[in-house]
C-alpha cells in the first residue's frame, strides 16, 4: 500500500518507488496474453471528461476534440444514437474510437446496459468498429438488486450495495464477464474490467475484491483497463498492478490528483494531469513496458477549468513527456 502521508509515488518523490517496480517489471518471468516488447504508448481521451458536452453537442465536441490534438478516443455509452451514426460522428470528426464503455447493469440512470441483450451490444460495438468492450464495475447480486425495489439506484447507493460484497459475489461477477468476455471473442472484441476505487474493499481472507476478480476472471476472456488513478485514491500502487499483470492490460486511465485520503468510496479530488501528485514519467514508462497499448487521459469533476480546456492541457503535458 502506498503511504500517501509520507507521499511515496509524488512527483517530488524520490524514483526509487518508481525503479523497483521496474526493476520487478523486467523480472516477471510470466508471458500472458498478448504480451509482446514494449511500443510507444498512444494517448488518447475518455470522453467522460466532455460528458456534458457530447449531450449537448455531440458533433461540435467531436470537432474540438480534434481540434485540441487527440487522435483516439474511448466513449461511454452509445449517447442515445446507433453505432452507425457515431461511426459517421467520428469519421466527421476524423477520430478513431478504439474502445466503448458499458454498464454491466442498468441500476443508475437510463443507459443501456451489457445484461440486457448483450449480443446487441456486441454487434453494435462490431459496427462501430471498436476492438475494445470495457466493463466498468462488478454485477451486483441478486439480493442486492432487490433492495433497490423499485427505486432509482444512485451512485452513492451502488457504493454502498458494493461495501456489502462478499467473496462469492465478486466470484459470481467473476463467472459473468468471462461469459461475456467468450461472447465479445465470438465477435472478435476484447473485453476488459475497468476498476473503480471500490474493488479494494477488503474481501475477507482473500484480499480484495479486485484480487479476486483478478484471479477468477479468465487472462484471455477478461483483460484490465487499469484506472490508475482510482487505483491511487485507494492508497494502492498502480505499478505493482502494472507489473503483476503484465501482458494483460492494453488500455490504461491516466487522471491525476491532489492528495486524496485512502478510500473506497469513489472519492478523488482530481486534477489536471502534471499539476498533482502522481509521478507521470515513472508510471507511463511502467505502463509502456508492461504492454499498454493506449492510454486514455479522464478528468473527474468538478472542473476549474472548462472541460475542453482541461483536456488541452493534459494532452499539452503528456505531449512533452519523454518515453
Amino acid at each position: 500500500m502506498i503511504d500517501y502521508t509520507r507521499r511515496r509515488f509524488l512527483k517530488a518523490g524520490t524514483a526509487a518507488l518508481g525503479l523497483a517496480s521496474l526493476v520487478s517489471l523486467r523480472a516477471v518471468g510470466r508471458r500472458a496474453i498478448g504480451d509482446s516488447p514494449a511500443a510507444k504508448l498512444q494517448f488518447g481521451l475518455q470522453l467522460y471528461t466532455v460528458d456534458a458536452e457530447m449531450h449537448k453537442d455531440l458533433p461540435g465536441t467531436l470537432r474540438a476534440v480534434r481540434e485540441i490534438g487527440y487522435r483516439d478516443v474511448e466513449l461511454v455509452g452509445w449517447y442515445g444514437r446507433s453505432a452507425q451514426e457515431l461511426r459517421r460522428a467520428l469519421a466527421a470528426a476524423d477520430l478513431r474510437c478504439v474502445s466503448i464503455h458499458l454498464r454491466p447493469q442498468q441500476v443508475v440512470g437510463a443507459l443501456p446496459s451489457l445484461e440486457q441483450d448483450p449480443e446487441w451490444h456486441l454487434r453494435a460495438c462490431r459496427e462501430l468498429g471498436v476492438r475494445y468492450l470495457v466493463c466498468p464495475g462488478p454485477w451486483l447480486p441478486e439480493r442486492i438488486m432487490r433492495d433497490f425495489g423499485q427505486q432509482q439506484a444512485t451512485k452513492q447507493s451502488v457504493m454502498e450495495a458494493v461495501g456489502r460484497f462478499e467473496p462469492a459475489d465478486w466470484r459470481r461477477s467473476a463467472e459473468l464477464l468471462n461469459g461475456l468476455g467468450q461472447k465479445a471473442h465470438a465477435h472478435g472484441i476484447q473485453l476488459l474490467y475497468h476498476n473503480g476505487n471500490f474493488e479494494f474493499v477488503t474481501a475477507g481472507s482473500e484480499g480484495t475484491g479486485y484480487d479476486v476478480l483478478l484471479e477468477a476472471t479468465d487472462p484471455v476472456l477478461v483483460q484490465l483497463e487499469i484506472d490508475c488513478g482510482w487505483v491511487a485514491s485507494a492508497g494502492k500502487d498502480p505499478l505493482s498492478y502494472l507489473a503483476s499483470q503484465r501482458g494483460r492490460v492494453p488500455l490504461i486511465h491516466i487522471k491525476d490528483m491532489n492528495l486524496t485520503a485512502p478510500n473506497v468510496a469513489m472519492q478523488i479530488e482530481s486534477t489536471e494531469i502534471g499539476s498533482g501528485i502522481v509521478n507521470w514519467p515513472v508510471l507511463l514508462h511502467a505502463a509502456q513496458a508492461a504492454g499498454v497499448k493506449y492510454a486514455f487521459a479522464e478528468q473527474e469533476e468538478p472542473f476549474v477549468h472548462p472541460p475542453l480546456e482541461s483536456s488541452r492541457m493534459n494532452l499539452r503535458y503528456l505531449s512533452h513527456l519523454k518515453l
